[in-house]
């Protein structure tokens, strides 16, 4: 489990099964066991297990050029890629993010989103303006 604190979106579970979705309210030890507060629906629901839910990534809160995007994983490079190509977004050069170029810099690629170019970790460290997103903190739909 990712550490979680008051504030977090989680997932709670009771018993090992689904239980709500929330916010973490608190943590309560009740024989060295942690138990989760988790408030859902203007109730409080009690859960021995949590999860955060990470945040889903919407290209309307990111329109300044500013922004970079870090995936250290083929994966991640795939599932980001794909997300703007189903968002219209296109390379500068005009073709779509079908091809994620994550085998020039692998797990240093960065995608500068709003400009359609790509690059490495050390080339973001040049501009000192840019704000750099790590792909493992968000979901892409």
């Amino acid at each position: 489990m990712s550490k979680v604190k008051v504030g977090d979106k989680v997932k709670g579970y009771n018993k090992g099964a689904f239980f709500v979705k929330g916010t973490l309210l608190g943590v309560n030890w009740i024989d060295n066991v942690s138990i989760y507060t988790v408030y859902h629906d203007n109730r409080t629901f009690k859960c021995d297990k949590i999860k955060r839910v990470k945040p889903l990534f919407r290209l309307k809160y990111y329109q300044d050029n500013d922004y970079v995007m870090h995936c250290n994983t083929k994966k991640q490079a795939q599932k980001f890629c794909n997300f703007l190509d189903k968002n219209g977004r296109v390379w500068n050069n005009g073709e779509p993010y079908k091809n994620t170029h994550w085998e020039e810099s692998k797990e240093d690629s960065c995608y500068y989103f709003n400009d359609g170019m790509r690059g490495n970790l050390d080339g973001v460290g040049d501009h000192e303006r840019r704000i750099l997103l790590e792909a493992k903190d968000f979901r892409f739909k």
